[in-house]
């Protein structure tokens, strides 16, 4: 969230407009609908775990090779993308009923 909030203060405002080409990390995001109703049907929480867990591990290094915030073009993006990561983790944990930090 620290990196959203350091976003907002040097004005870069997130959109998906200036998109890189699709990694890991956005066909993870796309896969969470899916691994939700997974669960649900089969009774099987610890699909969302290992997908919560795969999602963080992805973001990690997306983060150790992106600079998020910067003049860069792909910045902006690069913000929005941030934002989706942490509001599925988020809602991923709520549907564990793991109560998540404001911040770390």
């Amino acid at each position: 969230q620290s990196v959203l909030e350091k976003a907002k203060e040097q004005s870069v405002a997130p959109s998906l407009a200036e998109s890189e080409l699709p990694g890991n990390l956005e066909r993870l995001l796309y896969r969470y609908p899916e691994v939700v109703a997974r669960a649900g049907e089969h009774l099987a929480p610890h699909l969302i775990t290992t997908y919560l867990t795969e999602l963080a591990s992805a973001f990690n290094a997306y983060y150790a090779s992106n600079q998020i915030v910067s003049v860069e073009a792909h910045s902006r993006y690069r913000v929005a993308l941030t934002g989706a990561v942490g509001q599925i983790l988020a809602n991923g944990l709520e549907l564990l009923a793991i109560a998540t930090p404001a911040k770390m």
